[in-house]
């Protein structure tokens, strides 16, 4: 995020989209800060499978309990995502660790702010670290996890994440894919005024994009007596591109016109493909929820991302 990116604009965009969506999803981190009624009735439980605790809650009476998923909504300030497209020497003694991680800044949005103070909350008898600078929430979900009771089931990779069966060769046989580290990849559309999301390949995600993403709480035993809270990342959905879009339009200009200064006389070339800035505003907005569309009634395709 450099001064080609408009932070300003990016700051007011999240907080109308927090705004309105945190009137529709009572598990959004801004709501749970403001009215913590949402929180009660939660439970932890031990996972004894993968030895963590995890933020449980009883739907109804009688009822199995879930895990809590909660929603945040903020700007891409780092990304470590699918696919994974080549091999390094060390990849195979960082298997276990290796991870799909996004941190969302709010870059000063107060509505942001209310999703960290609600998560520090949560985490009030655990440690939470934060960066200097823009508080923000770092989020990931492990590939795998180590192979324990038979009852876990070694699932597939999918080709968007590890389309040359990188990860899974590096990751032998004591490593298994589980349901619980799949990461789900959504982009919002608008059509008739109303909000969509439909699947999407994690690759068009990009440093700048407002995005929402759904996650869950778990506490982890550290070193000695201590405990820490985890936020794991089930879900990511791009809701808006329009300003890391912008940003890099007006860098690549700024290029062109430092290399023309350089160069006072050019040779002259025929080049069949031409660059079309309307084509590249076109494909953008068929997977950008601007602001305007912000309190739109939204629908819901696919699994995952729900009002």
């Amino acid at each position: 995020m450099d001064a080609f990116y408009d932070k300003s604009g990016v700051k007011s965009t999240i907080d109308i989209l927090v705004e309105a969506r945190a009137a529709k999803d009572p598990n959004h981190l801004s709501r749970i800060e403001q009215d913590s009624t949402g929180m009660e009735g939660i439970q932890i439980d031990l996972d004894g499978d993968v030895q963590c605790w995890r933020l449980m809650m009883q739907k109804g009476a009688g009822d199995e309990t879930e895990e809590m998923i909660f929603t945040a909504t903020g700007a891409i300030g780092a990304m470590d995502l699918p696919p994974v497209l080549k091999e390094t020497p060390s990849m195979k003694d960082k298997v276990r660790f290796m991870s799909q991680a996004v941190t969302l800044t709010g870059l000063g949005s107060t509505q942001f702010e209310g999703s960290v103070e609600a998560l520090k909350e949560i985490g009030r008898k655990g440690e939470r670290e934060f960066r200097q600078g823009y508080n923000a929430i770092e989020l990931l979900n492990r590939y795998f996890h180590p192979r324990g009771k038979d009852y876990r089931e070694d699932l597939t990779l999918s080709p968007d994440v590890d389309p040359n069966g990188i990860l899974r060769r590096v990751a032998g046989d004591n490593m298994v894919h589980t349901e619980d580290n799949e990461v789900s990849y959504f982009r919002g559309m608008i059509e008739n005024r109303k909000k969509r999301y439909v699947k999407a390949k994690p690759q068009m995600f990009r440093i700048g994009d407002i995005v929402e993403a759904q996650c869950s709480v778990v506490f982890m035993k550290c070193k000695g007596a201590g405990i820490r809270m985890k936020v794991i990342l089930r879900a990511l959905a791009l809701v808006n591109c329009e300003y890391s879009m912008d940003a890099d339009r007006a860098r690549r200009k700024s290029i062109t016109i430092g290399a023309s200064m350089t160069n006072s006389q050019k040779m002259k070339r025929k080049i069949g493909f031409e660059y079309s800035d309307d084509e590249e505003i076109a494909e953008g907005k068929c997977h950008n929820a601007n602001q305007s569309g912000a309190s739109n009634e939204i629908e819901q395709e696919g699994n995952g991302m729900e009002d």
